[in-house]
């Protein structure tokens, strides 16, 4: 990653209080990508959920707050940037 691309999370869609899925996209800036930023560092470190990551069978930890939020901000029919 060069410092002209950013990483952004694909969120899969799916129905509230199932598991979250996504993907790790590198993206040129270049290209004006559309995306809806996030702050990714909200609550205790402590209480942490994890979202699979498509590519490898990841998991991501994310903060308990976070993972809330992508819960109600993820589409149930389609893929959210």
């Amino acid at each position: 990653m060069n410092r002209k691309e950013i990483r952004i999370l694909e969120l899969l869609p799916g129905r509230f209080g199932k598991q979250l899925q996504g993907e790790l996209r590198t993206i040129s800036l270049y290209d004006t990508p559309p995306y809806e930023p996030l702050s990714y560092a909200w609550g205790e470190s402590s209480d942490e959920k994890t979202i699979t990551l498509l590519e490898g069978n990841r998991k991501l930890v994310l903060r308990h707050d976070l993972y809330r939020a992508l819960q109600r901000l993820r589409h149930r029919l389609r893929i959210r940037l």
